[in-house]
């Protein structure tokens, strides 16, 4: 049997996951198969929302970074302001089911990466 939480536990969760813990200079950094960075994003002040039916929304979106490395993102990691990696997820392009989704997941140095939403969801 598959274990789960009432929507007031995912709340608290989302919020433990999301909270503090990640205001005040946190970052998404995406990443190569190989953990090269193609591009840092900035999260906002207060990077996400108080928690609604076990989902976090970041605050600010969309948002945009300046490729750094030429490469082709799959992963994610979302950053503390001490640059400790907090949340992990796959990237992929729009419809292939990452947790992030772009309009391309191929970039060359100098390219703008834009994500237009960003959500954190306790699953059951």
């Amino acid at each position: 049997m598959a274990i789960t939480h009432d929507t007031l536990t995912k709340n608290l969760i989302a919020d433990a996951v999301c909270g503090v813990n990640l205001d005040n200079g946190a970052t998404v950094a995406l990443l190569t198969a190989a953990n090269v960075v193609v591009a840092t994003i900035n999260l906002s002040v207060d990077a996400f929302a108080v928690a609604v039916n076990g989902e976090a929304i970041a605050n600010g979106f969309p948002k945009q970074g300046t490729v750094i490395s030429a490469g082709t993102i799959t992963k994610f990691e979302i950053r503390n302001s001490t640059s400790v990696a907090k949340i992990f997820g796959i990237v992929s392009t729009i419809g292939g089911g990452g947790d992030i989704e772009l309009t391309s997941v191929t970039y060359v140095v100098g390219e703008v990466v834009q994500i237009n939403s960003l959500a954190y969801r306790v699953p059951n």
